[in-house]
C-alpha cells in the first residue's frame, strides 16, 4: 500500500509541516479570499451597516468629487445648512491612507474599498502570525492563534465600518514594529512608527483611535516597563519621538476635530433622546468576550433595548471601541510567558471569542429552519453546529478515560454560578410578567411570589455550595448527560411545535436566547476569578462570588425593561431555551478548561478545537452579517443608492434645473427615492441636494439652539444628526427651503424661502445670538423684509422684500457675486455662520456678521462691484503646511539612511 490513511493525526502532522514552511502566509490570503467570496461572486459591496450606507460612503463620494475638481471641499454646503468639514470625523479623504480611492473612476470606489479590506484582513493574519512567532509557542499553535485572530468575530465587526479594518491593520502593524525594534536601524524604526501612527491618527475618529490606541499603549508599557524609568534611552526614546512626530504631522486632522468637540460644542442638550445612551460602563465587559451580549446582534438588540442602550447600533460600536484592547492585551501579555495563570486567562478569552456561537447554535437555528423551511439561510449553520456539538461530545468521551481529577472547588463554584443565574433569571422574568400583566390584579401577587421564590432559591444555592459533595471523577459523564438532556428537551419541544403547526396555527416563534447574555457574563467573570486565584483562600472565592451574585441579582430585580418587544407572549419559551443553551455551554467549556489546566488534553488539541470553531464561524456566516442592520448584507453594485440612474455622471444638470445651488430641499429622500425613508442620512449629497439635515459625529450646538428657538423639534431624529422633515414654515423659509413635497409626495415650490444669497434693504442690529433668535422666532417679525445682524443697522424709506442673488462658484470654498445697487444693502449668506469665511468687496476685506441667529451677512455700499467669499480655515491650512514640511523631513531622513547604508 502506497497511501497513508487520512487520520486526524496525519492531518495535524501535515498541517504542522506546512506551518514550518515559508509559504504559510498564503493560508491567510486564502482565508481572506474565502471571507470575501460572496462579494466577488455577486459583484457586491460591503454595506452591512447604516453607518456606511448613510454616512461614510456618501462622504467619500463628496470628497472624491471635490478632489477631482481640484478642491479639498473643506466647506460642505450640503448638510446642516453648511458645515466646516475639517471638523468632521468622517472626511475620510483627508487621511492619505484613503487616497488610492482617487485613482479609480467614481463607479469603482466601493469595489476598490472591498479589495482594500480583503488585503488588510489578509495582512492582519500575516502580522498576527509574525507576532505570535516571537513567543515560545509551538509553530502549529502559532498558526492556529493567528487564524483565530484573523477570523475572529472582532474582525467581522470591523468590516461593518471600513475604518475599523483600517485601524485593526494599522494596530497590528504598530504592534509588530514594537516587538521587533531590534531587527531594524534606529532611523528606520522611527520612520516606520511615524507612518503607522500618522495613518492611525488620520482616521480622525476619536473613538476608534482611543480603542486601538489603548492596546498599543498597553503593549508598549508591558514590553518596555524596565526602560520607562529612563525614557531618554533606546528603545523608549525612539517610540516616544515617533509618537510626538506623528502627532504633529497629523495635527491637521485631529486638532480641528478636537477643537470642535471642546469649544464649538455638540448638540447634546434637550434635543438629545434620553432613551439612547451608549456610555454605560458595562459595555467594557465585551472586551473580554465579544459575544458576551448576545450570540447574534439581533439577540443583543433585545437585551440592550431593555437597558435603554441603543440595541444593535450600540452593540456594534462597543465591540469596536472596547473589544480589541482587552482581548489582545491578554493574548500578547499571556503568551509572552509572564505567568501560567495569565496564560490560562488568555486562553479563556480566546475560547470565549470564538466558541459561544457553535456550542449553543443548534437550538435557535433549528427553530428557524422548521418555521421557515423554504426561505431559510440556516442549512449550513444547522449542519455545522450539530457536527461541532458531536465533536465536543466525542472529546468528552475520550476524557472519561482519565482518572484522579481533583475539582471540588470548581464544582462548588459551578453550582453557585448556576444558582445565581437562576436567581437573575427569575428577577428578570418578574419584570417581564409585570409588563405583560400591567394593570392586571394578578401583577402584584405575581411579583411578590417570584421574589419570594428568588430569595428561597438563592438561599438553597448557598446551602448547596456548602453541603453537596459530588464525585469529581464523574464530572465528564455529568457534562455529557447535560448536553444530551438539552438536546432531548429541544427536540421534544420542537416535536410539540410541529404538532402545533399541523393544527393550522400559522405563527412564527422567535427563540433567540436573550438571557444567554446574562449567564455568559456571570460564567465568564466568575471563571476568570477562580482560575486566576486558584492558590488563595477557598473561602475568599466563595464569599466574593456570593457578594457579586447578590449585587447582580439586586440590580436585575430593579432593571426597568423599556422595550415594547417584551410584551411578546412567547418570551417564556424564548427564555427557556436561553437557559438550556447556557447550561450546555457552561458544562462543556468548564470541563475543557479544567482538563487543559490539569494537562489531560494537549494544547494542540485545544487550539485545534478553537480554530475549528473560528473557521466555521466565518465560513457559514453565523455571527454578523445577517443581523447587522441591513438586509441583505451585501449590496449590489447597481443598487447601492437607487433612484439615480446617472449617479456616476455630473450632477450639474439637476442642480441647474431646480436651482439647487440657490435653495435647499425638505424631505430629500422623496426626491431620491431612498427606500430607508426620512432617515438620518447624508445620501442626498450624492444627488446634489442641499438641506439642513444630515449626520455626523459632531452637530453644532448653534444649530440645536436655532431649532429650539424655531420650535421645530420634529426635525430632530437622534444623536449625531438631523432628519430634514420639518413642517415649521418660518423655519423652512429661514433655511432657504424652496422645495418640499405635499401629502401625495409631489414636489411643490415654496415661494417665500430665502435664497442662498439675498439682498435686504433693512436690518436690525442685535449683538447676541439669543436676542436674534428671540426676534426672528416671533410671528410678528417679517423675515422676508428685514434681517437681524450682529453689527449692521440699516433703514430704508420703504421696506422691500428680499431680492434673490445669483452667484458663481468654482468649488465649495470660493464664491463670487457681481452686484449693482442704487442704495446700500445687506447681503445675506444663508449658510451656517463660521469665522473662517472671509469676505471682500472689490478686493477690500469686509467683516462678516452673524445674521438671523445662525447665518452670515455683509453690508455693501451703493454702486457696482464684486463680492467674494472664501472659506479659509487658517489653523487647518497652517497645520497642513506643517504636515507637508514634516513629511519632507521624513523623506530626507530616509534618503540619508539609504545613502549611509550604501556607503557602508
Amino acid at each position: 500500500m502506497f497511501y497513508k490513511p487520512l487520520t486526524a493525526r496525519y492531518f495535524l502532522k501535515q498541517l504542522e509541516n506546512f506551518s514550518e514552511s515559508k509559504y504559510t502566509w498564503i493560508l491567510f490570503w486564502l482565508f481572506s479570499f474565502f471571507i470575501f467570496t460572496p462579494f466577488f461572486i455577486y459583484a457586491s459591496y460591503i454595506v452591512s451597516t447604516t453607518d456606511s450606507l448613510f454616512n461614510h460612503y456618501p462622504n467619500i463620494i463628496y470628497g472624491y468629487r471635490e478632489w477631482h475638481q481640484h478642491s479639498l471641499g473643506l466647506w460642505n454646503p450640503y448638510i446642516f445648512a453648511g458645515m466646516d468639514f475639517t471638523t468632521s470625523f468622517h472626511d475620510h479623504l483627508l487621511n492619505p491612507a484613503n487616497w488610492p480611492l482617487l485613482l479609480v473612476p467614481e463607479k469603482y470606489i466601493f469595489s476598490l474599498l472591498t479589495v482594500i479590506e480583503f488585503i488588510e484582513i489578509a495582512l492582519i493574519g500575516v502580522l498576527a502570525f509574525k507576532i505570535f512567532n516571537l513567543f515560545a509557542i509551538p509553530r502549529i499553535g502559532i498558526l492556529f492563534l493567528a487564524l483565530v485572530t484573523q477570523l475572529s468575530g472582532f474582525t467581522w465587526f470591523c468590516t461593518m465600518t471600513f475604518i475599523g479594518v483600517e485601524g485593526f491593520f494599522l494596530t497590528m502593524l504598530i504592534l509588530y514594529l514594537f516587538l521587533t525594534l531590534d531587527n531594524r536601524s534606529v532611523l528606520f524604526n522611527f520612520v516606520y512608527l511615524v507612518l503607522g501612527f500618522f495613518f492611525l491618527f488620520g482616521i480622525g475618529h476619536f473613538g476608534f483611535i482611543a480603542a486601538f490606541g489603548t492596546i498599543i499603549a498597553a503593549v508598549f508599557f508591558v514590553k518596555n516597563y524596565p526602560f520607562l524609568l529612563k525614557p531618554w534611552r533606546y528603545p523608549v526614546s525612539v517610540v516616544i519621538s515617533a509618537f510626538l512626530f506623528s502627532m504633529a504631522m497629523s495635527a491637521y486632522r485631529w486638532y480641528p476635530i478636537l477643537s470642535a468637540l471642546l469649544h464649538s460644542g455638540t448638540a447634546q442638550g434637550s434635543l438629545w433622546p434620553q432613551s439612547v445612551d451608549g456610555t454605560h460602563g458595562y459595555l467594557l465587559l465585551t472586551g473580554m468576550i465579544p459575544g458576551i451580549f448576545g450570540t447574534y446582534l439581533g439577540e443583543s438588540a433585545t437585551f440592550f433595548s431593555m437597558l435603554g442602550s441603543g440595541a444593535v447600533h450600540i452593540q456594534m460600536h462597543n465591540l469596536l471601541y472596547f473589544g480589541m484592547p482587552a482581548v489582545f492585551v491578554i493574548l500578547l501579555a499571556g503568551f509572552g510567558g509572564i505567568d501560567y495563570k495569565v496564560r490560562t486567562v488568555g486562553l479563556l478569552a480566546i475560547l470565549g471569542c470564538v466558541t459561544f456561537v457553535y456550542l449553543i447554535q443548534p437550538l435557535s437555528d433549528i427553530v428557524g429552519f422548521i418555521t421557515a423551511p423554504l426561505v431559510t439561510t440556516e442549512y449550513f449553520r444547522i449542519v455545522t453546529s450539530f457536527v461541532m456539538f458531536a465533536s465536543i461530545g466525542y472529546v468528552l468521551y475520550g476524557m472519561t478515560q482519565t482518572n484522579n481529577i481533583r475539582l471540588d472547588l470548581f464544582l462548588k463554584g459551578a453550582i453557585l454560578i448556576a444558582g445565581l443565574f437562576l436567581c437573575a433569571a427569575i428577577a428578570y422574568y418578574s419584570r417581564v410578567f409585570g409588563l405583560i400583566l400591567s394593570g392586571s390584579h394578578y401583577a402584584l401577587p405575581l411579583f411578590i411570589f417570584l421574589k419570594l421564590v428568588l430569595t428561597a432559591l438563592f438561599v438553597c444555592t448557598i446551602i448547596a455550595v456548602n453541603k453537596i459533595n459530588l464525585d469529581t471523577q464523574n464530572l465528564v459523564h455529568m457534562a455529557q448527560r447535560i448536553i444530551m438532556g438539552v438536546l432531548l428537551v429541544a427536540f421534544l419541544y420542537l416535536f410539540g411545535f410541529v404538532i402545533y403547526l399541523l393544527m393550522h396555527h400559522p405563527v412564527v416563534i422567535n427563540f433567540t436566547p436573550l438571557f444567554y447574555t446574562l449567564c455568559s457574563m456571570i460564567w465568564a467573570y466568575a471563571t476568570f476569578y477562580l482560575l486566576t486565584h486558584i492558590d488563595t483562600d477557598k473561602q475568599l472565592h466563595k464569599n466574593v462570588l456570593l457578594v457579586l451574585g447578590i449585587l447582580f441579582c439586586i440590580v436585575m430585580i430593579f432593571i426597568n425593561p423599556k422595550s415594547s418587544d417584551q410584551q411578546n407572549p412567547y418570551l417564556i419559551a424564548y427564555s427557556i431555551f436561553a437557559v438550556l443553551r447556557f447550561i450546555a455551554v457552561f458544562a462543556v467549556t468548564w470541563v475543557l478548561f479544567l482538563f487543559l489546566r490539569d494537562k489531560k488534553i494537549s494544547m494542540m488539541l485545544f487550539l485545534s478545537l478553537i480554530f475549528f470553531f473560528a473557521a466555521g464561524d466565518l465560513l457559514f456566516y453565523t455571527k454578523v452579517y445577517e443581523y447587522a442592520g441591513m438586509n441583505p448584507p451585501f449590496v449590489s453594485v447597481n443598487s447601492i443608492y437607487p433612484g439615480d440612474e446617472n449617479m456616476y455622471q455630473s450632477i450639474m444638470s439637476r442642480q441647474n434645473k431646480l436651482d439647487l445651488w440657490d435653495y435647499r430641499m425638505n424631505r430629500p429622500h422623496l426626491y431620491t427615492h431612498n427606500p430607508s425613508g426620512a432617515a438620518q442620512s447624508n445620501i442626498f449629497m450624492i444627488y446634489g441636494l442641499r438641506s439642513y439635515g444630515g449626520v455626523d459625529s459632531i452637530v453644532s450646538d448653534k444649530l440645536e439652539r436655532f431649532i429650539l428657538a424655531m420650535k421645530s423639534h420634529e426635525t430632530w431624529f437622534t444623536r449625531a444628526g438631523i432628519v430634514p422633515r420639518s413642517k415649521n414654515q418660518r423655519f423652512l423659509d429661514l433655511m432657504g427651503v424652496k422645495y418640499d413635497f405635499d401629502t401625495q409626495k409631489k414636489l411643490i415650490i415654496r415661494p417665500n424661502a430665502l435664497s442662498r444669497f439675498s439682498a435686504f434693504s433693512d436690518s436690525i442690529s442685535l449683538p447676541t445670538t439669543q436676542q436674534q433668535l428671540t426676534l426672528v422666532a416671533s410671528p410678528k417679525f417679517n423675515v422676508d423684509k428685514i434681517i437681524v445682524t450682529s453689527g449692521i443697522a440699516l433703514a430704508s424709506d420703504n421696506q422691500r422684500r428680499f431680492i434673490p442673488l445669483q452667484f458663481k462658484s468654482s468649488d465649495t470654498d470660493h464664491i463670487q457675486l457681481h452686484l449693482h445697487f442704487a442704495h446700500p444693502s445687506i447681503i445675506l449668506f444663508d449658510d451656517s455662520f463660521s469665522p473662517d469665511w472671509k469676505a471682500s468687496w472689490n478686493h477690500r476685506p469686509i467683516p462678516i456678521y452673524l445674521a438671523d441667529g445662525y447665518f452670515m451677512a455683509v453690508d455693501v455700499p451703493a454702486g457696482s462691484g464684486v463680492l467674494r467669499f472664501t472659506f479659509y480655515p487658517s489653523v487647518f491650512i497652517q497645520l497642513c503646511k506643517l504636515s507637508v514640511g514634516l513629511a519632507i523631513v521624513l523623506l530626507l531622513l530616509v534618503l540619508f539612511e539609504i545613502i549611509r547604508w550604501k556607503r557602508v
